[in-house]
């Protein structure tokens, strides 16, 4: 008897914490949409135009970024490549929780809503991210495009941000 309450105690504990970070997700994806429209937009257009390029560039990013943090053997320096990871996933996640949820919603022939979207998204994710092997795949292939993307639209923001300043020099 005491082994089977272990067991669901560990099992009433995952649950939690599983709902706890989808919750913290859907927050961030309304968040990010909220506060970010351009750049939202801007990496859902690179995630619907340049998908496996954005996925390439995504795994090439976590290996650069993985890569320099190894070779410096400074912990502050490190933990800068890090955050840069961190925080490109971060600000991809919003686009792709909503790209994944309306075209969900309109397979199911529902009217996509943003909102609604993004928390559908991040909740497929999730479950993506629960079954072995198969969804750890499709759930970290998912990722490191969202993060391709992000990079190409940080890239892209960042050119058009320069290109004015260089003709007013010229």
């Amino acid at each position: 008897m005491p082994e089977v309450v272990r067991v669901l105690v560990h099992l009433v504990l995952f649950a939690g914490l599983f709902a706890a970070l989808l919750a913290s997700l859907s927050a961030w994806a309304l968040i990010g949409q909220a506060l970010w429209p351009r750049h939202v937009q801007s990496v859902r257009i690179m995630l619907e135009e340049t998908g496996s390029r954005a996925l390439l560039l995504g795994f090439l990013d976590v290996v650069a970024l993985l890569g320099i943090a190894a070779l410096l053997h400074r912990p502050p320096l490190a933990l800068l490549c890090i955050g840069v990871l961190v925080g490109l996933a971060l600000s991809g996640l919003p686009a792709l929780a909503g790209l994944l949820g309306d075209r969900v919603r309109r397979m199911l022939g529902t009217e996509p809503s943003p909102g609604r979207s993004a928390v559908l998204g991040v909740c497929l994710l999730g479950l993506a991210a629960l079954l072995p092997v198969a969804g750890w795949v499709l759930a970290g292939g998912l990722l490191l495009a969202a993060l391709g993307a992000a990079s190409l639209a940080v890239a892209g923001s960042l050119r058009a941000e320069a290109a004015p300043r260089s003709r007013e020099g010229a």
